[in-house]
């Protein structure tokens, strides 16, 4: 039993020594941090409760207009999914072994 405990801290140390040396790395010398302004430009992303929406006002068919322009290549012609994640569907299977998990 003693030597199994042994064993196990010595395990331990061994990661953390891997650990230690990953951070003691040096920064490979290429890129830059992205600046508040581009990291503006790809918040693209509407919260449930509408923040992060533009100033003004719009109509349904203005955003069925910029859901097809902006969301629709990713999300699918009507959020059926496809490269992005599926945005409707899936109410009744949340009780099936692989439920359709939507926003909806």
């Amino acid at each position: 039993m003693r030597r199994r405990e042994l064993r196990c801290v010595a395990f331990a140390i061994l990661i953390l020594a891997c650990v230690a040396s990953a951070r003691a790395q040096t920064a490979y010398g290429i890129g830059r941090p992205a600046a508040p302004t581009e990291i503006a430009g790809w918040n693209i992303d509407i919260g449930r409760d509408g923040s992060n929406l533009p100033q003004g006002r719009g109509t349904v068919s203005h955003g069925r207009e910029v859901f097809d322009q902006q969301c629709a290549s990713c999300h699918g012609e009507k959020g059926e999914g496809g490269v992005g994640d599926r945005l409707v569907g899936g109410q009744g299977t949340l009780g099936m072994a692989k439920p359709i998990r939507t926003v909806g």
